[in-house]
């Protein structure tokens, strides 16, 4: 009877650490006047790589760059709303199961 409970423990451990990632995005501000740093973290759970990307106003230098690092800081030179948007991979080199979630800065 303990080899089948082990068992069971066992296997009930390992589908559990199978979640797939969930994205969370923190951040310390989410309206800032322009020349203002914002710091982006990731609070993302199950999760071992990232990317980061920022939609802007037109001619907003943001709208080309993207991030991979766990957090990260930007300071906004163009005002307008911004969306922010993180994907969490489960495994490292952005494979696997993933997740996204977005957030919106305006800046001023």
């Amino acid at each position: 009877m303990k080899t089948y409970y082990l068992l069971f423990t066992l296997a009930l451990g390992l589908v559990a650490c199978n979640k797939p990632p969930k994205a969370c995005i923190d951040t310390d501000a989410t309206n800032v006047s322009v020349g203002t740093a914002v710091e982006f973290k990731s609070c993302s759970e199950k999760a071992l790589s990232y990317t980061w990307f920022m939609k802007g106003p037109a001619g907003a230098p943001e709208n080309d760059l993207g991030w991979s690092e766990t957090e990260f800081s930007r300071t906004f030179s163009v005002a307008g709303t911004y969306e922010v948007t993180l994907t969490a991979y489960k495994n490292y080199s952005w494979l696997g199961d993933a997740d996204s979630t977005s957030t919106t800065i305006i800046v001023n």
